[in-house]
């Protein structure tokens, strides 16, 4: 009789238990799916600015995906554009919808369809990148550089404070992607000398290759230190529709994900070294 009693304390408390853990299944599952989703819609937006950068006149050497060591941490900067006319550093941001903010905010917001969302300071995050630029290239001069935030065309950025939409501000503008030429050809003062720019590409072509280096390493760390080895091993293959298992890098960290994406968005996070 105790038996029966447990048995049936068992399956009722399972039966509690199952939906919530099926919630919370289905939505760690939807976050890592909106996650990787937000990744790609990320990269499409550096990819657009990347071809708008390439019709800059003679001049101008355009450097994609920089990653450099920072003071703290390893920082990945979007787009370098260096001239005689400054080193401008671009942070992209592919967001839709109002933006809202002020340079000194730690957090700004972004209205699209009805929802508000916080996102960090751009103007803030690009600081760092310059400082990580002035670290690596030895450049200490602050009037060679300038912060350009650009949003994609889809933005509406009327709601930020004035000085950070000025076409000529020095301190971190703010624009949308079809206005990125125009930002950067609007300096017409040489600050820099032939010699300094040259120095300052061959540093970062430099700085570029050693993080190349890096960043194969960093992965090979995190494929032989998986605490989910044992998953990648039991399961090559998706465990959904049996596609290829690769090993991907988002911007939280390394995560599992199916090579037949975008059909399949099955993925898992994977903890590793950083």
């Amino acid at each position: 009789m105790t038996v029966a009693i447990i048995a049936i304390s068992a399956l009722i408390l399972l039966a509690l238990l199952f939906p919530i853990a099926r919630r919370t299944y289905l939505k760690s599952i939807e976050e890592a799916e909106n996650e990787e989703q937000r990744d790609s819609f990320g990269k499409q937006g550096e990819d657009e600015v990347s071809k708008i950068l390439a019709s800059l006149p003679e001049g101008y050497r355009i450097y994609n995906d920089v990653m450099l060591k920072g003071s703290t941490s390893t920082v990945q900067i979007d787009h370098v554009v260096v001239s005689a006319f400054g080193i401008f550093v671009i942070e992209t941001k592919n967001y839709k919808g109002e933006i809202f903010g002020k340079e000194r905010d730690r957090m700004w917001q972004k209205m699209w369809k009805g929802t508000m969302k916080q996102f960090y300071n751009p103007i803030k995050q690009n600081k760092a990148h310059v400082n990580a630029l002035k670290m690596n290239t030895m450049m200490k001069n602050a009037n060679a550089y300038i912060p350009v935030v650009a949003f994609s065309n889809e933005a509406d950025l009327k709601n930020l404070d004035t000085p950070l939409v000025k076409l000529k501000s020095k301190n971190g503008t703010v624009v949308n992607f079809k206005h990125i030429i125009a930002k950067i050809t609007a300096f017409k003062e040489k600050v820099l000398s032939e010699t300094q720019v040259e120095k300052i590409c061959i540093s970062i072509e430099q700085l570029r290759l050693d993080s190349e280096k890096m960043a194969k390493k960093h992965v090979k760390n995190i494929e032989k230190s998986l605490e989910d080895r044992k998953f990648f091993s039991e399961y090559g293959n998706c465990p959904r529709c049996k596609g290829k298992l690769l090993l991907r890098n988002g911007r939280r960290g390394f995560f599992l994900g199916c090579s037949n994406y975008p059909r399949c968005k099955f993925t898992k996070e994977v903890k590793g070294e950083n």
